[in-house]
């Protein structure tokens, strides 16, 4: 009876053991409970948008020349302007890392329509209000959180031109 209940226990400790090891192998690795608010688990992205009828051409540059961005744009398309930085949960991707330090007064962003400037738009970013729609005014973007991705859009519409 006895040599029965030390072989019992041995198999409840060995499995113990097991159980133990295996329980905090997979909850380190596969559960999120620890990254879900971690503050470089999140990112952003920042895209500019054609909302307008035509294509557009889209030249952001420094005025020593030095080119950022050079594309056209199809209607309702839309391209990577910045992004896929860690960044923490309750950080404010618009205001600290939208623009960078090279974002400064000597940005330009030029839009042309058939070979035609449409819209200028000069650093620094700043806030303007709702009533100015403008690329370095910090209420002409959306920012919407999906997951743990903070997803800023600048869109660019018929009004915009002059």
């Amino acid at each position: 009876m006895i040599h029965k209940l030390i072989k019992h226990m041995k198999t409840i400790q060995i499995g113990r053991k097991y159980f133990i090891y295996i329980f905090l192998i997979s909850f380190f690795t596969s559960c999120d409970i620890f990254k879900w608010d971690s503050s470089g688990y999140y990112s952003f992205s920042s895209y500019i948008v054609n909302k307008t009828e035509d294509s557009v051409r889209i030249i952001l540059y420094n005025k020593e020349s030095l080119y950022a961005l050079d594309t056209t744009l199809s209607p309702d398309a839309k391209i990577l302007h910045n992004g896929a930085r860690e960044v923490g949960k309750d950080d404010d991707v618009l205001t600290q890392y939208l623009f960078h330090d090279y974002y400064n007064e000597s940005y330009i962003l030029e839009v042309y329509r058939k070979d035609s400037l449409v819209e200028s738009w000069h650093g620094p970013a700043r806030f303007m209000g709702d009533s100015v729609h403008h690329f370095y005014n910090y209420d002409s973007w959306d920012v919407t959180l999906i997951d743990y991705e903070y997803i800023l859009e600048f869109t660019i519409y018929e009004s915009d031109f002059k």
